[in-house]
């Protein structure tokens, strides 16, 4: 096992014996220093748990795949285009203004 994996694995060992202790006789025995104690174990095992887990190779990847900003750019045309052309049937009187709202919120949150 190479050398930071296994500080890791050590860290999450002491981090849950500090929890452990902490919970079951530093809290009900030392009420404010049980309470740091614990949440000190907490930390500790969290943060090797993330460690191990991240050099394991099992973490979300770091980055994101950027969308087209073409295609970004003609769907925000196409609705735009959309939205126009419905407030202007609106301000015609050819749709009330329910059929209006919902066909507004239909279009903004379609596709």
């Amino acid at each position: 096992m190479e050398e930071k994996k296994r500080g890791s694995v050590w860290g999450a060992v002491v981090g849950a014996a500090l929890l452990t202790l902490g919970a079951a006789i530093g809290l009900p025995r030392f009420g404010t220093a049980g309470l740091v104690w614990t949440i000190a174990g907490a930390v500790l095992l969290g943060y090797n748990l993330w460690a191990l887990l991240r050099r394991s190779g099992k973490s979300a990847p770091r980055e994101f795949p950027m969308p087209d900003p073409a295609e970004l750019e003609r769907e925000h045309n196409a609705k735009k285009a959309r939205l126009d052309e419905l407030e202007k049937r609106f301000r015609s009187g050819e749709v009330g203004y329910e059929e209006y709202v919902r066909l507004r919120m239909e279009i903004i949150s379609g596709p």
